[in-house]
């Protein structure tokens, strides 16, 4: 069974990317840049917040509850709408969203901040499909984020050095 993350990269289709990209100002290359990184900075953030018993269930109430199976429509329609809320994002990160988005923003030489936004849904929306699938309650939803962390963060790669230097940044 693919990860979380590689179901993510899987379903960026380049019509998908190319309405990211049109919505957020950047090109293509730039967008798979982005969400190479920040797919799994979200995935973190939520096994970060997954690891509180109060904070788990304010992040339940951030699943989406429609349960659909492809999501691609609704993905692009969220995409279109501008991505999370502000508040979906203070509730994910905390008040080291901006020192989270300035680190990543040096390193990677562009905004990141609306791609943040637009990844946000996304992500959420392949754990409420993993959780479906799975027959997952939360407890089980915070296994498997912090397995899906861990593995990623234990990878070595330069995106998940930069994907810790952003969370240890917003931690800060």
């Amino acid at each position: 069974m693919a990860s979380l993350i590689e179901s993510l990269t899987q379903s960026l289709t380049p019509d998908l990317v190319g309405q990211i990209g049109k919505t957020v100002g950047l090109d293509n290359s730039l967008v798979n840049k982005g969400l190479g990184v920040v797919g799994p900075l979200v995935t973190g953030a939520l096994a970060n917040t997954a690891q509180s018993p109060l904070a788990i269930d304010g992040l339940m109430k951030l699943m989406p509850q429609s349960g659909s199976a492809s999501g691609i429509g609704s993905l692009v329609s969220k995409i279109s709408g501008g991505g999370a809320s502000s508040s979906m994002l203070s509730s994910l990160f905390g008040p080291g969203l901006s020192a989270i988005t300035g680190t990543l923003e040096r390193s990677l030489g562009f905004k990141v901040a609306p791609l943040i936004a637009m990844a946000t849904p996304l992500v959420m929306n392949f754990v409420g499909q993993k959780m479906k699938s799975q027959n997952l309650d939360k407890t089980g939803m915070a296994q498997m984020l912090q397995d899906e962390h861990t593995q990623f963060m234990n990878s070595g790669s330069e995106a998940s050095k930069l994907v810790m230097k952003a969370l240890d940044a917003g931690k800060d």
